[in-house]
């Protein structure tokens, strides 16, 4: 990605940790049009912000080698420094499991680890659950995106929507 998105991430990550967690993940989840995840199946209500399960749900399109998939998809937004690990990913595919959703987007400040990224190409691989996975310096420049359609509209279309709502209100 380019200096300027980077940079603007970089900004963001060294805000304080409750800013993180509390504001930016979401405000991420709003500008997507994602309803929160309130309501888990078969286990005690939710411990907190910080359990490292889906953070909302989207009701999307998703087109990948030209066959659509779900229209419900769990979201994983992480704000932070650290790399996603392979024990967060494990977490967040026994949420949909449990959930019965088999798409999931993870969007993260940092990258996968390298355990992570081989778990997640496995699993996409295996093709029973498709993962995808968007950088936050990714949404800022607007490459890479996977085609994800929200309501009809790409998901760089409805984040660019939402942000010039926001500012302008």
């Amino acid at each position: 990605m380019g200096v300027l998105e980077e940079s603007l991430v970089q900004q963001l990550l060294d805000t304080s940790a409750s800013y993180k967690r509390d504001v930016m993940e979401d405000r991420i989840r709003d500008l997507l049009g994602a309803e929160p995840f309130k309501d888990i199946t078969g286990l005690p209500p939710r411990r907190g912000k910080t359990d490292g399960g889906i953070d909302g749900i989207l009701y999307t399109s998703i087109y990948c080698d030209t066959v659509e998939l779900g229209d419900k998809t769990a979201l994983n937004i992480k704000v932070r420094k650290s790399d996603f690990t392979r024990e967060q990913l494990g977490g967040f595919l026994l949420d949909m499991d449990r959930e019965g959703i088999n798409v999931g987007l993870i969007i993260t400040a940092a990258y996968l680890s390298p355990d992570a990224k081989a778990e997640f190409n496995r699993k996409n691989a295996q093709g029973n659950v498709r993962l995808f996975h968007i950088r936050l310096s990714e949404i800022l420049s607007s490459r890479n995106l996977p085609n994800i359609f929200i309501n009809g509209k790409d998901v760089f279309s409805v984040l660019s929507e939402n942000i010039r709502e926001l500012i302008t209100s």
